[in-house]
């Protein structure tokens, strides 16, 4: 009996070895990218990938009599054998609205629960909901459906936080047929967050919804880990610490650094107590050599050791992104380069050598932005709200249209001939410059009232 369990585990072993080998021949050649997720792996093939393929091989993506991208997607699986255990494999699928047109997005082979799947392409999607996806030079707008009707995959699709459009609602979210409840209101999607324009919008997706790099934990790879004293076997969990960001973190730069919350046991025989664990904190004076300036700011150890390992500070902004980044100071920073650089670097005319070198050193972090990109880049909500509403008065305003309709009967009247034109010309004239306070609306009364 024991050697018979002895022979079924060695077969597993060999088994599970030969997949893991398989998985890892399929990495190296960069044939499939495969994400270890929960109780389970995860291959992400790509959307915009896959859209662009369709585009290639001559199909129309397009919504018939539209500019736009409507795409169905489901996620649904069934059971399989895997060597001596019961696995799903669960497929995410689209097809163009209307057509017959499928194309695989990625694919899950494990055990429930997964929930972690769907995140690769919920991040993907939501951000070309966002920005869009530009084909042939045009920039084509994107939006799902969804029509998942697998009771498991809905419970899946439940609690993950990014959200598409669900089936039978429009761009806005809202519509009759709604299957799954309404669409969550986000920032963008009502007032004059719906006017922003796609260069906010990108770079909200990297300061906001990007996944920031792991600074206070060390992510382990793989899906399973053994004790090394007990030998049990538990799943890896990389799960993001809540950070917090106190006002003082966006005078300084702290390095991707911020606030912890939690509780520490001081005690054998005492119960734990709440524990702030903050970074320690430094005054120190960093160079920009764009900006040609010196700056004393508050900054961690991380912080320089990111100078030094990125060869200045310049490179350490302009090639982190903003959710790395976190300090409102260091993206206004990075923003203000990216400015100065888009002008050919002024500060340094007095140098001309010096000048053309930074240029063309700092030249290949230009061309990642647009100038609206770069106009756009750095604005927080209210800051961005703010600009856009400026944006909107200046083009609308405009003449009332009771004067604007006026001005054209006379013109036509004009036109005609008609000698009454003339002198209605003028007296709207007249109106129109006399509104001073001589000309009150009780002087054109027909009676006097009294103490006048």
């Amino acid at each position: 009996m024991q050697e018979a369990l002895e022979r079924s585990r060695a077969i597993v072993a060999k088994v599970e070895a030969y997949q893991s080998a398989q998985v890892e021949k399929l990495r190296a050649k960069n044939a499939v990218v495969i994400h270890g997720v929960t109780n389970g792996l995860y291959s992400h093939v790509g959307l915009e990938k896959q859209i662009r393929r369709l585009v290639a091989a001559g199909v129309e993506v397009k919504l018939a009599g539209a500019n736009e991208i409507v795409l169905d997607w489901s996620f649904n699986g069934t059971s399989i054998h895997c060597g001596q255990k019961m696995r799903n494999l669960w497929s995410i699928i689209c097809r163009l609205v209307n057509t017959n047109v499928l194309f695989e997005v990625g694919f899950f082979l494990g055990t429930p629960p997964h929930p972690d799947a769907l995140q690769w392409f919920y991040e993907e999607a939501t951000k070309m909901c966002t920005t869009g996806i530009t084909l042939e030079g045009e920039n084509v707008p994107l939006s799902f459906r969804n029509e998942i009707a697998d009771s498991q995959a809905q419970t899946v699709t439940a609690g993950l936080q990014y959200n598409i459009c669900h089936f039978g609602c429009d761009q806005s979210g809202r519509g009759a047929n709604l299957l799954y409840g309404l669409r969550k209101s986000t920032k963008f999607s009502k007032g004059l967050g719906a006017l922003l324009p796609p260069a906010y919008r990108k770079f909200w997706v990297e300061w906001k919804q990007q996944q920031p790099a792991a600074v206070h934990y060390v992510p382990k790879d793989g899906m399973f880990q053994r004790e090394d004293v007990t030998g049990l076997v538990t799943p890896i969990q990389n799960v993001p610490l809540p950070l917090i960001d106190p006002p003082e973190a966006h005078h300084g730069i702290w390095g991707g650094e911020a606030v912890i919350k939690g509780f520490q046991k001081r005690n054998q025989y005492k119960r734990r107590v709440p524990h702030f664990w903050v970074p320690v904190l430094r005054r120190s004076v960093v160079h920009s050599r764009v900006l040609n300036d010196y700056m004393a700011v508050t900054v961690t150890d991380r912080t320089l050791e990111q100078i030094h390992d990125h060869h200045g500070f310049d490179h350490y902004l302009l090639k982190t992104p903003a959710c790395d980044l976190r300090s409102m100071l260091a993206i206004k920073l990075k923003k203000k380069i990216l400015e100065e650089l888009a002008a050919g670097c002024p500060k340094l005319a007095s140098d001309p050598i010096k000048q053309q070198e930074y240029l063309r050193e700092y030249a290949c972090y230009l061309e990642q932005y647009t100038p609206e990109e770069i106009e756009w880049y750095g604005l927080t909500y209210g800051e961005a709200i703010s600009k856009v509403k400026a944006l909107t008065e200046e083009t609308e305003a405009q003449m009332p249209q009771k004067i604007l309709f006026r001005q054209q009967l006379i013109e036509q009247l004009k036109e005609a001939g008609i000698r009454e034109a003339q002198d209605g010309d003028s007296e709207a004239m007249k109106g129109l410059n006399d509104s001073s306070s001589s000309s009150s609306w009780l002087s054109k009364l027909s009676f006097k009232p009294k103490n006048w």
